[in-house]
């Protein structure tokens, strides 16, 4: 029955429950999950069985899982599903790919290409908009990275030296930017991918300034309600704090599913990173990292407590990604391929903590149930939609409406010109780097 034809007191009944799951479903979502399940479920069991050669490829587990969180966070396309949506299936298969090869011990190249694509990709707003600022970044963190990675020895993800962790660093940060900001095109979302790699390998070399940058970003990405930024940012700085990489790799894992859930509920996700990252701080030495770090994780945890809003909108193609918060939130020390996180504890109180939480939610939502079937309640609810109380739609749109005010965008006279010069020098990196590795190959 259509939300048009209920009676009226049917209308009131279906606002009363207290649901913070709102689930939608089409055919595009349901295609669209099988094929993000399917090339997530590849991935993960990869990382499951261990390292694998594939011809002159070598895959590791931790790279296996890095390809497994970029195809899970490529769900978030929007025409990943559709007829016309061929670019999307290839960025879905295509860039775990690349981001597999990058985190194990293959090549940066492809995925330096691949974003270096996805930043160009996403700077044309249309004729009748103007050019958002938060585009501009992501060619600007590829722009440099491009260049640091051409100047240095080899071709693997490093940092050699701290010029070129400085660049991985600022980088990062503006991927992260371009990744999470609301004026940002959907594709941009994948550049979290390589925002993560980044600043978890340059955290280590430059240990203060990350610690520093990282936490300071992670604040603020949570006062502005961006719960992948603040993760990501968070995991950079717990990258900086001795034996803190295995917690920076739940971290990051927890800002890849947070991007793909799309929601402030989202950031609980980062909980079992934020435990490890709580061991690593109390078996290491205090250090400047370590300190800022730890205050950066409580008071980011405090400002996306109060920032908390919303429900959580769920649809096909975000399942692998609730399956695999699901599993992240209750056994996070199975994930072996992050490295030593000492969690052993935490998985046992998180399946008892989980088994209690679920008795509890049925019998508060069979009480809530109940009371909403009754006469008063029914009484109470109609007199409250006649009083004008707002509806979650109106809600959802004034939300929006406030959020879309927020961005910073430029005159439509400097957008076409800034954003074709973005392109070029972009695009000229990626040749630079392509050239240069053939003539070093």
């Amino acid at each position: 029955m259509s939300w048009q034809n209920r009676p009226r007191g049917e209308a009131a009944i279906a606002v009363a429950p207290r649901a913070v799951v709102d689930w939608h479903s089409s055919n595009r979502t349901v295609l669209a999950g099988l094929l993000v399940g399917a090339v997530a479920a590849a991935w993960l069991a990869v990382a499951l069985h261990g390292a694998v050669t594939i011809g002159h490829l070598a895959l590791t587990p931790i790279a296996a899982a890095a390809a497994c969180g970029a195809s899970v966070l490529a769900s978030t396309l929007p025409d990943l599903g559709r007829a016309e949506g061929q670019a999307s299936v290839v960025l879905l298969i295509g860039f775990p790919v690349a981001v597999a090869m990058a985190a194990g011990p293959g090549s940066l190249d492809p995925l330096l290409v691949a974003g270096a694509v996805v930043a160009v990709a996403g700077l044309w707003p249309g004729a009748d908009r103007w050019l958002p600022v938060a585009r501009l970044a992501g060619c600007a963190g590829m722009v440099l990275w491009l260049i640091a990675h051409t100047l240095q020895d080899g071709g693997r993800l490093h940092a050699d030296g701290r010029a070129t962790a400085a660049s991985l660093i600022v980088a990062a940060v503006l991927l992260v930017v371009a990744a999470s900001s609301p004026g940002s095109a959907p594709s941009s979302r994948l550049l979290l991918v390589p925002a993560v790699l980044a600043g978890i390998t340059a955290a280590p070399v430059l240990p203060a300034a990350a610690a520093f940058i990282g936490g300071v970003g992670a604040l603020v990405a949570a006062a502005a309600r961006r719960p992948p930024a603040a993760l990501a940012l968070l995991a950079m700085a717990a990258a900086a704090v001795p034996a803190g990489v295995p917690a920076a790799h739940l971290l990051g894992a927890g800002a890849l599913i947070a991007a793909a859930l799309g929601a402030d509920t989202a950031v609980l996700v980062g909980l079992p990173g934020a435990v490890a990252l709580a061991v690593a701080v109390v078996r290491a030495p205090s250090t400047s990292a370590a300190v800022i770090t730890a205050a950066a994780a409580v008071g980011m945890a405090a400002v996306s407590a109060d920032r908390m809003r919303g429900r959580l909108t769920l649809d096909p193609a975000r399942v692998p990604a609730l399956a695999l918060a699901a599993w992240l939130l209750v056994a996070p020390g199975t994930w072996t391929w992050a490295g030593p996180s000492l969690l052993s504890t935490y998985d046992r109180s998180a399946t008892i903590a989980v088994a209690v939480g679920l008795l509890v939610l049925l019998g508060d939502e069979a009480l809530h149930r109940t009371r909403a079937a009754a006469p008063n309640s029914l009484r109470s609810d109609l007199s409250g939609r006649r009083s004008g109380v707002a509806t979650p739609g109106a809600a959802r749109h004034r939300a929006s409406v406030s959020e879309r005010g927020n961005e910073v965008a430029l005159p439509p006279r400097f957008a076409v010109p800034t954003a074709t010069a973005a392109a070029v020098l972009t695009v000229a990196c990626a040749g630079w780097l392509v050239l240069s590795a053939i003539a070093l190959r």
